[in-house]
């Protein structure tokens, strides 16, 4: 039996709203990113870059997808409506997508300060894509083993508010405190340790540019900005758990939402820092403008000439019928 919590008034609409908005820009970022990547080659980095790039889009895209989609129904219905096994299966593929992101991202980091470290270096697509198999199959494993230790046990809307991002929650089945030491372990392993790896990282490079000079600066801005929105999205959700600090609520539900930001933040950050990704929605932006402007020019052109056909109609002398 779950205790029933008030529901502060105007905050499911508000949690509702934030999940609708970056839904939207995720799915559709990610989508720019992929297209543009691998259709057009928008993205022009190495081989390594690029391919980790395009396996951070498609874990944002599954995030957005199947976790951040079913948590949004949610909070409108005001209810759990998808039954134990699809809380155990969002469980194990929010943990999947989000420790695929972490991987991919912290990688992305420490590949670009090797580039500048060994800029001779180069990476074949085959390890390209062994390195992206490896990282997807590390966040994996402690997402199986967290879904398959755990059984269901749903939790009530009000319970989902004050704690529970996805309107169930999942708990041992002998109640024993295993879950916290788990959560911690993998708080540690998948977000703290990842934070600092990529803080190293862009610290590092920023040193290396100050003291070489000619340096290319766009890897470094887009490595500090990657890092910067990081921090601010995911690291709260694992200090939430290293220190379980779910006692504080404001915190607790700042953690269990910002992370959202993390999936629909990556299109921006590489229109700002990428410039052939910034040249190729630049163009795609005006090709756009251009259609709807010859599209409403068209429809404007039929519109006057409607009005005028109408216009002569009505001029035309209404000629009177004999009758014999």
């Amino acid at each position: 039996m779950t205790e029933e919590l008030e529901v502060p008034k105007g905050e499911p609409e508000v949690i509702a709203l934030w999940s609708a908005l970056t839904l939207v820009l995720s799915t559709v970022g990610s989508l720019i990113i992929l297209i543009g990547s691998m259709k057009h080659q928008a993205i022009k980095l190495n081989i390594i870059s690029t391919t980790l790039i395009n396996h951070i889009a498609v874990a944002d895209l599954g995030f957005a997808v199947f976790v951040n989609a079913p948590i949004m129904l949610a909070v409108i219905l005001k209810k759990w409506i998808f039954g134990d096994l699809h809380c155990k299966v969002t469980e194990f593929l929010a943990q999947f997508f989000c420790f695929t992101d972490f991987n991919m991202i912290c990688a992305f980091a420490i590949s670009k300060l090797l580039c500048l470290l060994y800029p001779l270096k180069s990476w074949t697509p085959n390890q390209a894509r062994l390195v992206a198999l490896v990282l997807w199959t590390i966040a994996a494993i402690p997402s199986i083993e967290h879904a398959v230790f755990l059984s269901t046990g749903l939790q009530t809307y009000s319970n989902f508010t004050y704690g529970d991002v996805y309107h169930c929650t999942l708990v041992t089945d002998d109640g024993s405190d295993k879950v916290a030491i788990v959560d911690k372990v993998q708080s540690v392993i998948m977000m703290v340790l990842p934070s600092g790896l990529m803080t190293g990282s862009a610290i590092w490079m920023l040193a290396i540019v100050k003291k070489v000079r000619g340096l290319n600066r766009q890897a470094v801005f887009t490595i500090v900005l990657i890092t910067a929105v990081y921090f601010v999205t995911c690291l709260p959700i694992g200090l939430l758990y290293l220190f379980d600090l779910h006692r504080y609520k404001l915190f607790r539900q700042f953690a269990y939402f910002i992370p959202f930001l993390n999936s629909s933040a990556n299109a921006w950050i590489y229109y700002l820092s990428i410039k052939s990704f910034r040249i190729y929605i630049n163009r795609g932006f005006r090709r756009f403008s251009t259609k709807f402007s010859n599209l409403r020019s068209v429809s404007t052109t039929d519109n006057d000439k409607t009005t005028s056909n109408s216009r002569e109609y009505h001029k035309c002398p209404i000629r009177e019928v004999k009758s014999f």
